[in-house]
Formats: C-alpha cells, sequence, structure tokens
C-alpha cells in the first residue's frame, strides 16, 4: 500500500512540533541503542536539532539514574514531566526525597509530576506523598498517575 501524503503537514518534518522525549539512555544503560548511555555530546546533538520546537516535552524519573542530573546540568529548558520513585523497596522518605531533588532540577520547568505506578496509592503512608503532590499542584504543575490496565484505572479514580 502507498501511503499518500497528509495534507495537513507543512512539510516533512512538521510531526516534530510536538514531542516528548524519553531520557531513560540519558542516564541508564538501557534499551535500543545497544544498551548504553547516551553521552553529553550526544545528548546535545539531539537538542541541538529540537532546540526550536515548541512543544517538546521530556519524560524522565529519579529512576532512570543520572538522567534528571544531567539534563538539569546540560540547562536544557523544555518543559519536563517526571514520574515519581516507586514504592517498592524504598521509603517514603526516599520518594519525597526525590519529589524534593525533581523539583530542583527544573524549578522553572517542570511541566507535570506523576506517580510511576498506580498501585502505590494503596500503599501505607503513601498519603504523604500525594500531600506533597497536591502541594506542587497549587504552584502549577500537572500531577497525574501512570495507567497500564483498566483495573489501575478504576483505582486511580478513588
Amino acid at each position: 500500500m502507498r501511503m499518500q501524503k497528509n495534507p495537513i503537514m507543512k512539510d516533512e518534518l512538521s510531526f516534530l512540533d510536538k514531542l516528548s522525549i524519553g531520557t531513560v539512555q540519558f542516564g541508564l544503560d538501557y534499551g535500543i541503542n545497544n544498551g548504553h548511555r547516551v553521552h553529553a555530546e550526544e545528548m546535545h546533538a539531539i537538542f541541538n536539532v529540537l532546540q526550536n520546537k515548541k512543544s517538546l516535552m521530556l519524560d524522565t524519573a529519579p529512576s532512570y539514574g543520572i538522567a534528571e542530573k544531567v539534563i538539569s546540568e546540560a540547562g536544557i529548558k523544555s518543559n519536563v514531566v517526571s514520574k515519581v520513585l516507586p514504592i517498592n523497596s524504598r521509603s517514603i522518605e526516599d520518594i519525597l526525597q526525590g519529589i524534593e531533588t525533581t523539583c530542583q532540577y527544573f524549578s522553572s520547568n517542570l511541566y507535570g509530576l506523576i506517580l510511576h505506578n498506580s498501585s502505590d496509592l494503596l500503599e501505607k503512608d503513601y498519603d504523604k506523598v500525594v500531600d506533597e503532590l497536591l502541594k506542587i499542584r497549587e504552584l502549577g504543575v500537572k500531577i497525574g498517575v501512570s495507567i497500564y490496565d483498566e483495573e489501575e484505572l478504576d483505582l486511580s479514580e478513588k
């Protein structure tokens, strides 16, 4: 089947006007890139190509190794959505510290914070994390939760 050009597209790269980049490889040896971390030079090359995109979003998390740190240190000012550390094998204090660190790294460009796992909502003392997210929401940061199936959607609505 031959694809026809979408008449709405202004040029071949216009689909990049709204783009979200996952950043796990900026902080960990991971994924399809032969399992190695993207180094600073490669990261800067990626952002040099995309720097004029108005709606560039970065998807990151403290659990992505040093990704948040290297993005922050690189001075990249794209909007950021970060995930809260999952509760498995972490204390509530560690999770709260992770939220604080994320907010420090991205003080002017943090668009959203989301729970990595909706099942965390059921954990003991997780209301402290939710309370912290609600305070951050008052500062204009969006909050949410990752949903992987219908059962989790029901849980998140409670």
